[in-house]
């Protein structure tokens, strides 16, 4: 595996022992060179009273935010956005500096050069989940697990791909019990007290 090798759509990711494949979920593709969450504080101070600071996203910011919504839209279809628990895998590719000497690209092509520069991951992150909220998702809390495909990359395409797949889980606000279901059996405490029990009869 090299720096350029794309995500395989179809390759299940295991969480917990459930397989989630991503072909369940919403794919979304956006081209073109991923903006990290940036704020930018203003400052106003009238002539009498106390200053007022107040911060607002950068145009980069919403101006990509906007983009990664159009493109959440289409994947969507129509579909209203996913209310139960989900797992995101968030890859951001971003192209070598074509500055780069030959060295460096060959550790690029052989998968040993991370992307351990700026823009952070944290916030790269931040607005990425900010755009899927109300069209993939309708909270970004469901966002119960990240999968370890997540970060970011070196490639020749730029580009931001994001996978949302559900998990085959209970959301933690049910207020009723599923109908058919069966309380949780407490496994590690019936185990204990197995072994104990088998331990006394010794």
């Amino acid at each position: 595996m090299n720096g350029f090798t794309d995500i395989e759509p179809a390759r299940p990711e295991m969480s917990y022992g459930i397989a989630v494949p991503f072909q369940d979920g919403v794919r979304i593709v956006l081209r073109g060179v991923a903006a990290p969450y940036r704020e930018r504080a203003r400052v106003h101070q009238p002539a009498i009273g106390k200053a007022r600071v107040w911060s607002s996203r950068t145009k980069s910011t919403t101006d990509h935010q906007a983009h990664l919504r159009r493109a959440a839209e289409d994947a969507m279809e129509g579909r209203p956005p996913l209310q139960c628990p989900v797992c995101l895998v968030a890859r951001f590719f971003f192209a070598p500096p074509p500055s780069w000497p030959k060295w460096k690209r060959q550790l690029l092509d052989a998968g040993l050069l991370a992307h351990s520069q700026k823009p952070d991951w944290d916030n790269l992150r931040k607005a990425a989940v900010d755009a899927l909220k109300g069209v993939v998702i309708a909270d970004d809390a469901l966002i119960c697990q990240e999968s370890s495909l997540s970060g970011k990359f070196w490639s020749e395409t730029p580009r931001t791909e994001i996978f949302v797949s559900p998990l085959e889980q209970f959301p933690s606000q049910i207020r009723t019990r599923p109908p058919g279901s069966r309380p949780p059996l407490p496994i590690a405490r019936s185990n204990l007290q197995q072994t104990a029990s088998t331990e006394e009869k010794r």
